[in-house]
C-alpha cells in the first residue's frame, strides 16, 4: 500500500514548526533588542537543559530503574499512573533545580530578572525547538518528498538498503497515520512547556535574590511537576482525551504566566540583594 501524507497533516507540521521554532526565535530577537540582556543567558539555558533534561534524566533513570530495581514496578503496561507520576516528579525537579544551579553559579555576570527570564526561555526553548521545530521541519521535508516521488523512490534516492528500508517504511507508515490534530496539539504542548519553564524561572530568581523568599524555589518545583502531570498522564493513555489534556494544561500554564508576570514586575524581582 502506498504511503501518503495528507495535506492536513503537512499543514499541521508547518504550523507546529512555526509555533515551536520561528515564534521563539522572533521573540528572542525582539526581547534582546528591547532589553539590556546578554544573549549568552539564552545559550546557558540551552546548555543546562541538555545537561539536566537529557544527561541528568538518563543517569537518574539508570539509578532508580536499574540500580534500585524499580524498572519492573514502573512498567507502563502494569502501573501507567505511577510511570506518569515518576516522570513528572523527576522532570519537574530537574527542570527547576537546573535553573537554581544555573542562576547561582553561571549567571553572576548576567544579573537581573531580564537575564534570568532569558535563561528560562533557553531552557524551555531547547526542547521546544528540537522536538516541536526541527523534528517537524524534518518530517515536512520527508512528507513532501514521499508525496512527490513515492516511498520506494524516496528510499532509492537516499540509497537506503532494502533491509533498512523495510524497517523505515513501517515507521513512516505509522508517522503518516498520525492525525493532523495530534500533530498540532503536540506542537502546542511543546510551546506551553517552554512558557512554563520561562515563567517559573522568575520564582527561582526571587528565591535566590531574597533569602526570606527562598520558599519560591520548592514552589517552582511543585508547580513544574503539576504542569507536567497531565501531559505524562496523556502519554501513558490514562488521560485519553486530547482536548481535556490541552484544556487543563493551557488553563494551568496561563494562570502560572499571569502570576509570573506580576512577580516579574514586582519589587521582589526588581530589587537585588
Amino acid at each position: 500500500m502506498e504511503i501518503v501524507f495528507t495535506g492536513e497533516a503537512v499543514r499541521a507540521m508547518i504550523m507546529s514548526a512555526v509555533l515551536c521554532l520561528i515564534i521563539p526565535l522572533i521573540f528572542l530577537g525582539w526581547y534582546k533588542a528591547k532589553k539590556d540582556v546578554a544573549l549568552s543567558s539564552f545559550f546557558i539555558g540551552i546548555a543546562f537543559s541538555f545537561l539536566f533534561t537529557f544527561l541528568g534524566r538518563s543517569i537518574l533513570d539508570r539509578i532508580f530503574l536499574i540500580g534500585f530495581g524499580l524498572g519492573g514496578f514502573l512498567d507502563i503496561t502494569v502501573h501507567p499512573v505511577y510511570v506518569a507520576l515518576y516522570s513528572a516528579l523527576l522532570s519537574g525537579f530537574l527542570a527547576q533545580f537546573s535553573s537554581f544551579i544555573a542562576l547561582k553559579y553561571c549567571m553572576k555576570s548576567r544579573t537581573g530578572r531580564e537575564n534570568a527570564f532569558l535563561l528560562g526561555l533557553g531552557k524551555g526553548g531547547f526542547e521546544c525547538i528540537i522536538y516541536g521545530g526541527i523534528t517537524n521541519i524534518t518530517n515536512i521535508i520527508m512528507a513532501l518528498l514521499i508525496n512527490a516521488f513515492g516511498v520506494e523512490d524516496y528510499f532509492n534516492r537516499l540509497d537506503i538498503p532494502a533491509e533498512e528500508a523495510a524497517v523505515q517504511r513501517s515507521a513512516i507508515a505509522i508517522q503518516a497515520a498520525v492525525p493532523a490534530a495530534s500533530i498540532m496539539s503536540d506542537g502546542v504542548l511543546q510551546f506551553l512547556a517552554m512558557c512554563l519553564h520561562a515563567a517559573l524561572v522568575i520564582l527561582v530568581y526571587i528565591a535566590l535574590t531574597h533569602k526570606e523568599a527562598f520558599f519560591y524555589l520548592p514552589a517552582a518545583i511543585v508547580l513544574q511537576i503539576i504542569g507536567y502531570l497531565p501531559i505524562y498522564l496523556n502519554q501513558v493513555d490514562v488521560l485519553t482525551s486530547r482536548p481535556v489534556t490541552m484544556g487543563i494544561t493551557t488553563a494551568y500554564i496561563f494562570a502560572i504566566l499571569v502570576i509570573s508576570y506580576r512577580l516579574y514586575h514586582s519589587s521582589l524581582a526588581k530589587a537585588e540583594t
